[in-house]
């Protein structure tokens, strides 16, 4: 298949030629434009292709790519989920720290507030 591509009808990327047809089918990642026939899906198949809402195509050197981005995004996503339940714990132990530090910081303060009443007695 050629690596040609044309994002209008005009020209398919794939024989080149910009013959009178009625069946072509664009890639949805590179968005060139292809007759049915060049990509070897007759005219059945075509129609059926037409009346599915849900119908993705893609030509032959976005698939290979496509292919193997797939699994690649798969693990990211799989590394996406395993940092985010690092973070969560992350986040709890930091409530935990911030809690003991507001307890010592009361204890600290309580004590600072003592001490400084005694001095005011004991000078007084």
């Amino acid at each position: 298949m050629s690596s040609r591509r044309t994002e209008t009808k005009d020209v398919c990327g794939s024989c080149g030629n910009s013959a009178e047809c009625d069946s072509w089918l664009a890639c949805e990642i590179c968005e060139g434009w292809f007759h049915a026939s060049c990509v070897k899906i007759n005219e059945e198949q075509y129609k059926v292709m037409q009346e599915l809402a849900t119908c993705h195509w893609f030509c032959q050197l976005c698939d290979t790519k496509l292919g193997k981005i797939i699994p690649t995004i798969v693990r990211l996503s799989d590394r996406v989920t395993e940092v985010d339940k690092r973070v969560t714990s992350v986040e709890k132990e930091i409530t935990v720290c911030c809690d003991k530090v507001e307890k010592v910081t009361e204890d600290v303060n309580k004590r600072v507030s003592d001490a400084v009443v005694k001095i005011e007695r004991d000078i007084g």
